[in-house]
């Protein structure tokens, strides 16, 4: 009878313990899948000014060919591509996100999406690779690779 009380207050204790982390890691999956979200939201209306605050002035960009050759640009030079390419509302193209999957950290998370891109008569497939900083109470992107399918 000892030993099973001892595990039960081992485990309740252990539970204890736990409970405040899983709690906290899982506000910041819902923090992170909202970020995400306004990520390809953001672009898809066109809204560049909320989509650059996204991502930390010092933000590193790839995009990954099929080929394996990788270009990398800075912050400036790809929000400004993004918004060249969404200039006319009245032809924008949509990226949705179709899967995340998400490692979180306490200040550094991982993320992975696929996504399909439509619009100007095109279909495409394709992922995103983020890192992504938690600042004060915020997560923001540090690094983007990309790739179209």
């Amino acid at each position: 009878m000892k030993l099973f009380n001892r595990r039960f207050f081992g485990t309740i204790v252990l539970l204890l313990t736990l409970a405040p982390k899983i709690s906290i890691y899982a506000d910041d999956k819902k923090e992170i899948e909202d970020f995400i979200d306004s990520y390809f939201k953001s672009w898809s209306k066109g809204d560049i000014l909320t989509y650059s605050n996204l991502f930390y002035p010092t933000a590193v960009i790839q995009f990954r060919e099929k080929n394996g050759k990788v270009f990398t640009e800075n912050v400036s030079n790809f929000v400004e591509g993004q918004r060249l390419s969404q200039s006319n509302p009245l032809d924008l193209l949509t990226e949705i996100p179709t899967s995340k999957k998400i490692d979180i950290g306490k200040e550094v998370s991982f993320a992975r999406v696929t996504w399909k891109l439509t619009g100007r008569g095109k279909f495409v497939t394709g992922w995103d690779y983020f890192i992504l900083i938690k600042s004060k109470d915020s997560w923001r992107i540090q690094y983007l690779l990309f790739s179209n399918d």
